[in-house]
């Protein structure tokens, strides 16, 4: 692929092409060779298992400057949604190769891939040439927990069955102390301080003895006056299957509806870390965003104790402690200035030589 053009051959920027690159993908296992192997090694720095399904990615790193720059035999196919008009198509002879590998990948079965239902593209990163970007793709379909075919101990959508009304692509929830993908981005260019200790609310502090019908109505006097729509509490971030950013869930708590008020939200985060019984709380459908149309991406907050009272908001990364790399057995060193999420902090060259994980 020409990186001097950072031209395109998927486009993941409207919910439309974004679903059928999707539906190509189902049931697809990528091999050890090819341009697909040389994305996937990038984004896992050479530690991905192999054969991959790609099928169950749901982040997706753009052909952006940051990206090329990093890697350049590594191309990523996927359009720059911050250059629609500046960044060309590829041309055949360039895409062919990923295009052939998609239409004639092993299967895992044989059966017909079925029909997906509609998803909603989610646009990651900042315009500019110092930022890295990115798009997740989830499903679109309607929260209803009367749809959900089985239940786990914490929660919702454990072992769904893929259908027009349950299929929740990117919406998935884990059990305690998995290690999952995610991704966030600088929130402070939209005027949110995330983890900040609120202004004039000195108060607001954990309560060890709060009880918990004062949690659930919200009513509780260390929570008054308190600015939650700019200083939320918790770490924000999305699962993304994809990233090659890992968290673990630790002691996890699943939701399937983001509350309709987000004062619920901080009380939740708050009297988790007090307790010292809670690391994360997930999502299926989280806080509503506008965009073409208001969309509900899954969630998961971090509730750790460096995820609240700071003195000054998280701005890209999280603490390095709690990230990992790699097939999430490698360091991660996050760069704050590409303002998503990610493990490229490190700029020497990426471990090679090192055998990648058994085959999953």
């Amino acid at each position: 692929m020409n990186h001097g053009a950072g031209c395109w051959c998927f486009d993941l920027c409207s919910d439309a092409p974004a679903r059928d690159f999707l539906q190509s993908t189902q049931g697809c296992s990528i091999s050890r060779s090819g341009a697909w192997h040389r994305y996937l090694s990038a984004v896992y720095a050479g530690r991905a298992p192999f054969p991959f399904d790609l099928g169950q990615l749901s982040f997706f790193y753009s052909n952006s400057p940051p990206w090329r720059a990093r890697f350049h035999k590594e191309p990523s196919p996927f359009r720059d949604c911050a250059r629609l008009i500046a960044q060309p198509q590829c041309p055949a002879s360039i895409c062919s190769p990923w295009r052939k590998a998609l239409a004639g990948c092993t299967r895992r079965s044989a059966r017909p891939v079925a029909l997906l239902p509609n998803v909603t593209s989610f646009i990651w990163g900042y315009g500019g040439d110092t930022n890295l970007r990115g798009a997740s793709i989830f499903s679109d379909s309607k929260p209803d927990a009367s749809r959900v075919e089985s239940r786990g101990p914490h929660g919702y959508m454990i072992g769904t069955r893929l259908t027009a009304t349950t299929w929740r692509h990117g919406r998935d929830m884990q059990p305690d102390n998995v290690w999952v993908e995610v991704m966030r981005k600088n929130h402070r260019p939209l005027g949110f301080h995330e983890a900040m200790q609120p202004p004039n609310c000195s108060r607001a502090r954990p309560q060890r003895n709060a009880t918990r019908n004062a949690t659930r109505s919200g009513k509780h006097a260390a929570f008054t006056g308190c600015d939650w729509e700019h200083y939320p509490a918790g770490c924000w971030m999305r699962p993304a299957k994809g990233s090659g950013v890992w968290l673990n869930t630790g002691r996890t708590r699943q939701q399937f509806k983001f509350p309709a008020k987000t004062s619920e939200v901080q009380i939740a985060v708050y009297n988790a870390a007090a307790a010292g019984g809670l690391d994360t709380i997930q999502y299926a459908f989280g806080d509503a965003w506008v965009m073409q149309k208001t969309e509900f991406p899954p969630l998961l907050v971090r509730t750790g104790a460096d995820c609240f009272g700071r003195s000054k908001g998280l701005i890209t990364c999280l603490s390095a402690h709690t990230l990992r790399a790699g097939w999430h057995d490698l360091p991660c060193k996050c760069d704050e200035e590409m303002n998503i999420m990610n493990c490229l902090g490190d700029k020497t060259k990426r471990r090679t030589g090192v055998s990648p994980p058994p085959a999953a």
